[in-house]
């Protein structure tokens, strides 16, 4: 049965089919499984609708948000639980590296400014200053 479905599958992707939109004649593989549309077309068009529609797209992924508080919760807490060591890699490195974000925030909390007031010369120095605490300990 797997076998007739692999040779199924290899006989569309050596079929050439014209694609509808670009009309560029392409491989079957190559073709979007549901449409008659080649796949470089579905995403350049899904890419051009996303942008159009950021406001309403922005709207139904916050109330979906709003509505499934409960689920999502679950499912990140579930995902932490199960990904502890890998989550803890990725902030021990990220905070090893110190990245500007970091040092900008630890800036604007201490000495209360906006972003427009850091400079990266205060950025470093804070840098080194986290760096020497850090080694101190």
């Amino acid at each position: 049965m797997d076998t007739l479905k692999e040779i199924t599958k290899l006989a569309e992707s050596l079929e050439v089919k014209t694609c509808t939109k670009c009309g560029k004649t392409k491989h079957g593989d190559e073709i979007s499984v549901n449409q008659s549309w080649c796949k470089m077309c579905v995403v350049e068009y899904n890419k051009k609708y996303r942008e159009e529609n950021k406001e309403m797209n922005a709207e139904h992924q916050k109330k979906y948000r709003e509505e499934n508080k409960e689920m999502l919760a679950e499912r990140q807490k579930k995902y932490y639980e199960e990904n502890k060591e890998v989550i803890a890699g990725y902030s021990k490195k990220r905070n090893e590296l110190l990245p500007d974000l970091f040092v900008k925030a630890r800036i604007k909390i201490q000495y209360k400014c906006d972003n427009e007031d850091i400079t990266p010369e205060m950025i470093e120095i804070k840098r080194a200053q986290i760096k020497l605490k850090r080694m101190i300990k």
